[in-house]
């Protein structure tokens, strides 16, 4: 049963308390995510709390039809499934439900990566928020995933129950029923801020936090690194040229570099691990977040 029942989704109604909330328990136990259908919302979620906090997955949902006249009334026309056919009892039994179809069908197309959404927070645990998307569909907020600006332990210090949060899309599971969002990805980053004050041109303080046979990465504000593209010290031409002199034009080459003094181009471009260096924006990407600059001293 245990390995039937894993990574499996099981909705049951009526588990916010009794044998429902004692057959919920049982199947989060054996690895199932459990939606919880109950009248009573507040007792719905105590019950997805508990299995919550037991290391399972579960989510509450209120259950609003108490009775058909909930939803339909008498000289309404309405659309069903025929779910059976007793001939020899003169009985169709047709499904309201069944034809208005699985919400999470379309959930993957609808709630796309990189989607953004508003939504009411439902629910609150130690791990994350949850948030009702509409449609009996829900979505959970990590609690990594609230903001940026601090380290938050629990959801309760940046939301509530009601409140209504804008988040981005991070991932969809449809099979499991799951939508992982996030608020911090709608928050702008410390390159986004830097790239809306600076421009191309601008000179800039930094330091090398990173050096590679072709580029250089340079911290050039706090959490902010730019690429720094580096060229060789010398020519391939002069390169030659160098090895295949004779004695006196090595000398009168080394002379020259002595004159010009150690700012020369080649020296100007090497760069160390942890060098504090002035340099040159030559190109701000907003998009994808990018930095590129050259040495400028």
């Amino acid at each position: 049963m245990a390995a039937y029942l894993q990574d499996k989704v099981v909705v049951i109604t009526g588990a916010g308390s009794g044998i429902g909330k004692t057959t919920a328990l049982a199947f989060a136990r054996e690895g199932a995510s459990v939606v919880i259908g109950d009248i009573d919302q507040a007792a719905g979620n105590e019950t997805a709390r508990d299995i919550l906090a037991s290391g399972g997955f579960a989510t509450a949902v209120k259950c609003d039809v108490r009775k058909p006249e909930d939803v339909v009334q008498a000289g309404d026309i309405v659309e069903t499934v025929v779910l059976e056919v007793k001939p020899a009892e003169r009985r169709i039994a047709l499904g309201l439900k069944q034809a208005l179809g699985n919400p999470w069908d379309t959930a993957a197309a609808r709630f796309a990566p990189g989607t953004v959404v508003e939504g009411t927070v439902t629910n609150l645990a130690q791990f994350g928020a949850f948030v009702d998307l509409g449609d009996g569909i829900e979505g959970m907020i990590h609690v990594g995933d609230i903001t940026r600006e601090k380290r938050v332990q629990h959801p309760k210090e940046m939301l509530s129950p009601g409140q209504v949060v804008k988040a981005q899309v991070l991932e969809v599971d449809a099979d499991k029923r799951r939508i992982r969002l996030s608020m911090r990805a709608l928050e702008p980053t410390s390159a986004d801020i830097f790239i809306a004050e600076h421009q191309v041109g601008d000179l800039v303080s930094g330091r090398v936090v990173e050096t590679h046979s072709s580029h250089a990465k340079v911290e050039i504000s706090e959490g902010v690194h730019a690429r720094c593209r580096l060229k060789d010290a010398a020519p391939g031409g002069e390169k030659a040229r160098a090895a295949a002199a004779d004695v006196d034009g090595l000398a009168a080459l080394l002379a020259a570099k002595w004159k010009g003094g150690a700012s020369s181009e080649s020296d100007r471009k090497t760069l160390r691990t942890g060098q504090l260096r002035r340099f040159r924006i030559v190109s701000l990407d907003a998009g994808h977040r990018r930095i590129e600059v050259e040495v400028a001293d």
